[in-house]
Formats: C-alpha cells, sequence, structure tokens
C-alpha cells in the first residue's frame, strides 16, 4: 500500500482544517460542544464560527481589574477588541470569569452568534464545562456566562494556554492605562497589531 505525504508547510493548515471541521459539526448538531482541549496556538475558527478570546489582569496596588476581550473571524481579522477596567474583585478567578461573561456580551453586541470561546484560565473553563455553580466566589458568575451562551445559535469553549490568548492577555492588561472602557471596532490598538499578525502566521 501507498504511504501519503504532506508537505511539511501542510501540516499546520491540515491540522486547523480538521479541528474546525470537527467544531463545525459539533455545532450543527444543535447543542452547545464545550472542548477541553488545551491548545497552545491561536487557530482561527471554521466560517460561519468567530473566535472570541478573553482574559482577566488584576493591578492590586490600584483596586483594580482589568478585562480583555477580542473577536477574530475565520481569516484572522479582528471585528473588535475591547479593554476595560473594573474594581478589583475578590480573587484573580473571579476577574477570569467576569472577562468570560463580558466577551460573550461583547460578541452580541457585534451581533455575532455563533462563537468559539477560549480563555487562559483553566479554573473557569473547567467550571463552564461542568455547569459547575457552586463556588461561593464566582459560581453566580459561571450561571450568567451559560445563561450568556444560550443566546447565542452555537457556542463552544475551550481552554488556550497563554501563549494562543496573547491579544486578550495584552488587552486586558492595557485597560490599566485610559479610559474605563476602550473600544475597537474592525480594528486593535497599534501596539497590540503585532500579536494579532502574528498569529494569522
Amino acid at each position: 500500500m501507498r504511504e501519503q505525504f504532506i508537505e511539511v508547510q501542510q501540516i499546520r493548515k491540515r491540522a486547523v482544517a480538521y479541528l474546525q471541521d470537527f467544531q463545525q459539526v459539533q455545532c450543527s448538531k444543535g447543542h452547545r460542544s464545550l472542548s477541553s482541549e488545551r491548545a497552545v496556538l491561536w487557530i482561527p475558527p471554521i466560517y460561519p464560527l468567530y473566535k472570541v478570546n478573553f482574559d482577566g489582569a488584576t493591578f492590586t496596588k490600584l483596586g483594580a481589574a482589568g478585562l480583555g476581550a477580542v473577536v477574530r473571524d475565520h481569516t484572522g481579522s479582528v471585528l473588535g477588541a475591547l479593554a476595560e477596567r473594573i474594581h478589583l474583585p475578590s480573587s484573580p478567578a473571579v476577574v477570569e470569569a467576569l472577562a468570560c461573561r463580558r466577551a460573550l456580551y461583547f460578541a452580541k453586541e457585534l451581533s455575532i452568534f455563533e462563537v468559539s470561546v477560549e480563555g487562559d484560565s483553566e479554573v473557569i473553563i473547567k467550571a463552564i464545562l461542568a455547569r459547575d455553580m457552586a463556588n461561593p466566589e464566582y459560581g453566580h458568575v459561571i450561571s450568567d456566562i451559560l445563561i450568556v451562551a444560550n443566546d447565542f445559535r452555537c457556542c463552544n469553549f475551550s481552554h488556550v494556554k497563554r501563549i494562543g490568548n496573547s491579544v486578550a492577555h495584552f488587552l486586558a492588561k492595557k485597560s490599566v492605562s485610559g479610559n474605563e472602557l476602550q473600544v475597537w471596532i474592525e480594528s486593535s490598538p497599534d501596539d497590540i497589531a503585532p500579536l494579532v499578525t502574528r498569529d494569522s502566521l
């Protein structure tokens, strides 16, 4: 039997295509697919899904926290980016949960209803996957997230390592300066643009 070979340059593209096909099938079945894959690199979603990345940051000395979110399409183009500064919640896990909820609302504000949501907080993603609302600190936020997720035609959640979530991470950090709420539509801040470009390579 003759073996099939894939050129090195095609391996990533082929792997991305297989993953996206899987995600599309899960959403087309009419239920929300919740994946616990630990992706490392940012992977573009397959059309018609949009990728929503979120992250939180704490600024303890300022008594503040930052929420970052970015929405991108299947080509890697940014449809919207957000950096929001809020009062410091009780723990970093609460910040991450609030960042996830804010990212979902942001997608709705952009009239996007088919999303793949990624964050680098394993605790929060696990709680969402398990539909675990028992935690006294952030259980009510997990409940909100699950309720908001029902408004989407397709909504899946997955954990990604920090390197695959760098744009949202730096948006959360960026919230420490400027207005309490900063929003970019069909663009991203100039200092974050290189990260967006790197993800798309």
